[in-house]
This record gives C-alpha cells, sequence and structure tokens, in this order.
C-alpha cells in the first residue's frame, strides 16, 4: 500500500495550497490468459503422433506458477510438468497424441495456477484414431485365376518410409 499527498497551489488567498490524502494499493499477482479453450487431434493413424502448442501467456505483475500440468488419459500426454511464465510474457508447451486403438478420444488436460481462489483449469482434448490405408492398391487376375496384389503403403517411423508388397493369393478350382 501506497500513501501520499497530493497537493495544488490556488489564486485564493484562503486555499492557497489543498492537500488530499492518496492510498492505494498494487496488487502483484499473475492473470493468466488461455489462446486455445481446447486441443483436437483430429484424425491421427494407429499408433502414429500428432502434437500440438498450448499457449498461455501471463498478463499480470507476479510470475505466472503453473503446476501438476497432467492429462486424464495415457494416450495424450505433455512435454512438461510445470512452468514460470514471468510478467507479460507467453509460453507454450508440447501435448502429444498416440492413440493405441482404433476408438475416438476425450480427455483433459488439467493443471493448478498460484492465483489464490483459483480452481484447476481442466482444457478438452480430443482426437481420433484411424488406420493408414495404403497409397497405391492393385490386384491383378492371373491366367490360372491366382491373384496378384499389389501395394504401397506408409508405415514405421511416424509415417517416413514407404513399404512395397507384392503377393500372390492362390486360388483352388476345386
Amino acid at each position: 500500500t501506497y500513501n501520499s499527498t497530493l497537493s495544488f497551489s490556488t489564486s485564493d488567498p484562503a486555499f492557497s495550497v489543498i492537500n488530499y490524502p492518496l492510498a492505494f494499493t498494487v496488487f502483484q499477482q499473475p492473470d493468466i490468459y488461455l489462446f486455445q479453450t481446447e486441443l483436437d487431434f483430429g484424425q491421427t493413424a494407429l499408433g502414429q503422433t500428432t502434437t500440438r502448442q498450448f499457449m498461455i501467456y501471463n498478463g499480470g505483475y507476479d510470475t505466472l506458477k503453473i503446476s501438476n500440468i497432467a492429462t486424464t488419459d495415457p494416450s495424450f500426454y505433455t512435454s512438461t510438468a510445470s512452468l514460470d511464465i514471468p510478467p507479460f510474457y507467453q509460453m507454450a508447451f508440447v501435448v502429444y497424441f498416440t492413440p493405441q486403438n482404433l476408438q475416438y478420444y476425450n480427455a483433459a488436460l488439467t493443471f493448478d495456477i498460484n492465483v489464490p481462489g483459483s480452481d484447476t483449469y481442466s482444457i478438452p482434448l480430443a482426437g481420433e484414431a484411424v488406420l493408414q490405408g495404403p497409397l497405391y492398391l492393385n490386384a491383378a487376375l492371373q491366367p490360372n485365376n491366382d491373384v496378384n496384389l499389389e501395394w504401397l503403403a506408409s508405415s514405421g517411423n511416424n509415417g517416413n518410409w514407404i513399404g512395397y508388397s507384392n503377393d500372390i493369393y492362390y486360388t483352388s478350382l476345386g
């Protein structure tokens, strides 16, 4: 709390100086602003990883301490468990989605902040696991009624290499 006096000089001889007492308190606490209110990862190939950045801005006059960063489903995870954001700065952390089952995922990103009276923040997370189909598929019937299948698919190492397969499936006519 700051106390002082504001003085005015006047041309009135009876009140040549007028004094006004002043008192004010500066609240030095952080103030959180979220750039996103949810994170949607869209469709992600089964076993692959998709990332999203989660940005937080501190518009207050004290360091914003973010703690207990977690997710409610292990298919979503974060790059950090806590952050300290100085006044009037912003920071981001990465949230990952690696689905292990073919399904639609709904979860939450949760964290606490150092503002008295604040509840735990809960940010909705969503994503869908899909099978990654072949990039090319060709089936050819052979003269003996066997089927020759060729396909080209992206697989392994987050889809960074291409696999080629050429198989003949034998049929029996009798």
